[in-house]
């Protein structure tokens, strides 16, 4: 875990370059939990956010550290360990939240294709299909391409309001990236889109 101010520092550079594109985050919700219970945030997410808070940072070896870590690939730990705090790291656990569909995974792995972008390596475009191909099953196991809808005929959930809104905003980063990396590679969206086209433009400020 970086000190609290390296922390904060990977957050504030998240939240302004990378989180107006990928709003699959709630900026309020995540600092408050930070703050009074940070063992509510899925340590998935930390990994993932830290990861793209070192490249931006001007750190890539802190950055390649947390991506490795969340992306299981031990590898790319070993080659970092000698510049970096600490070289016993655990091996990489994002295989350890796929046994059950979680919203905290699901905002995790489309937060680590963001942070792969920085540093694309052979294989990184049919990984990264295979890797929202995931998320798009994953979403659908939770109900979110159902959500929607659900509202729209009258039926309610159970989610506070920004649970509520922060569902939809993540099925709609899904649809989006699935379109942005499938289209170049001819693929085709699993999944129809998850809102009326108006409703589609995702407004993030303050969020």
């Amino acid at each position: 875990m970086p000190d609290y101010e390296t922390a904060l520092h990977y957050f504030d550079l998240y939240f302004t370059q990378v989180h107006p594109w990928v709003p699959v985050l709630s900026k309020p919700l995540f600092y408050h939990q930070w703050n009074t219970n940070r063992d509510a945030i899925s340590p998935l997410i930390l990994e993932a956010v830290f990861a793209i808070g070192g490249r931006l940072a001007d750190e890539p070896c802190q950055g390649a550290q947390w991506l490795a870590l969340a992306s299981g690939k031990v590898w790319e730990v070993q080659v970092c360990a000698a510049l970096i705090w600490n070289a016993n790291l655990p091996v990489g656990h994002a295989d350890a939240f796929m046994d059950v569909p979680r919203l905290s995974t699901l905002q995790a792995l489309l937060i680590l294709i963001k942070a792969r972008e920085a540093a694309p390596k052979k294989g990184y475009y049919f990984r990264s299909w295979m890797a929202i191909v995931q998320c798009v099953q994953m979403g659908k196991d939770l109900g979110l391409d159902e959500h929607h809808a659900d509202h729209q005929a009258g039926r309610g959930c159970d989610d506070s309001p920004v649970e509520c809104q922060m569902k939809t905003r993540i099925w709609q980063t899904t649809f989006n990236l699935e379109c942005m990396i499938g289209s170049p590679q001819g693929g085709k969206p699993q999944h129809r889109t998850p809102t009326s086209p108006e409703a589609i433009v995702m407004v993030t400020r303050g969020c």
